[in-house]
């Protein structure tokens, strides 16, 4: 598995795995069934676990028992018959046109401005703009390339690594906007004389203030205080990810071109994740195709 997935699933596979062990480790296959699954499941969500944890636990241990299936070791999968519980779809949140055009407005002149731009208005995950660097950044063709990303990984720190999925490695032709928030932050970012011994040139458009790669819960903790000062709701730092989906499709963008900007897999789950937009969409459908066949 570990040469399969990415270095923060296996974790989190672990994860899960730790969690079920004490319940279910020294149990032998033969003895493992639906009953003692949900009893586990149970004794958990009472112990606090969250029931989204719970799920993703299941997940886990449904995958790794259907492996034993194949393999021969048992019979059924006893997984099969337990009801993990269904958390509550988590509420897609996201900034207005307005509220992102505050938050802009109140950190113009400050250090995270750029990151702020790239993030509402180019789609990137955080871990994707942390990485990005210089070299894959065209300010004449307005062009972004997405090619790796930056992830804390236990016992190694921060390290780069692949994209997401194959559809993370995109091309993204940047807005006005942004190309002048680049630019003015390039110009800004070469330290002073008295600085420069101890910068370290990493090459990154969003590094540290020694050159290095910046740790996503130092922006996390800076995006909090720009919105407490420009008197804006919270978010989360992946939600500025969600604004510029919103704001894109609010505003009448192709489906697939968003599709293509965020990297998602395929145009289905871009429709999915923001149904609540594309579904006020249909009003302005009704209203157009009342224009076009309006009779004289």
């Amino acid at each position: 598995t570990r040469r399969r997935v990415r270095p923060t699933t296996y974790e989190a596979y672990e994860l899960n795995v730790r969690r079920l062990q004490p319940d279910l480790g020294s149990l032998q296959l033969a003895r493992l069934d639906a009953a003692v699954i949900q009893a586990t499941y149970d004794r958990l969500l009472q112990a606090g676990l969250s029931p989204r944890s719970v799920e993703q636990m299941h997940a886990v241990l449904h995958r790794a028992l259907r492996q034993g299936l194949h393999w021969g070791l048992i019979a059924t999968n006893p997984a099969e018959l337990v009801a993990p519980p269904r958390p509550r779809k988590r509420e897609m949140t996201a900034l207005t046109t307005a509220q992102l055009q505050r938050l802009l407005m109140t950190t113009r002149n400050e250090r995270w401005y750029p990151l702020w731009v790239i993030l509402s208005t180019a789609g990137l995950r955080i871990g994707e703009a942390l990485a990005l660097g210089w070299e894959s950044v065209s300010l004449e063709t307005r062009r972004l390339a997405v090619v790796r990303s930056l992830q804390r990984q236990r016992g190694l720190g921060l390290v780069f690594a692949e994209p997401k999925t194959a559809r993370s490695r995109r091309s993204i032709y940047l807005s006005v906007l942004a190309c002048q928030a680049l630019s003015e932050h390039r110009q800004r970012q070469q330290p002073p004389a008295a600085s420069r011994a101890a910068w370290q040139d990493s090459g990154l458009v969003f590094a540290n203030r020694h050159g290095g790669p910046q740790d996503s819960g130092s922006v996390t903790s800076a995006l909090n205080r720009a919105l407490l000062r420009a008197g804006l709701p919270h978010v989360r730092v992946h939600d500025l990810r969600h604004t510029t989906a919103s704001v894109l499709l609010a505003g009448g963008a192709n489906p697939k071109v968003v599709q293509d900007l965020l990297g998602h897999s395929t145009v289905l789950t871009t429709l999915n994740t923001y149904s609540h937009v594309t579904e006020s969409l249909t009003h302005l459908a009704a209203a157009t195709m009342d224009s076009v066949l309006e009779l004289s």
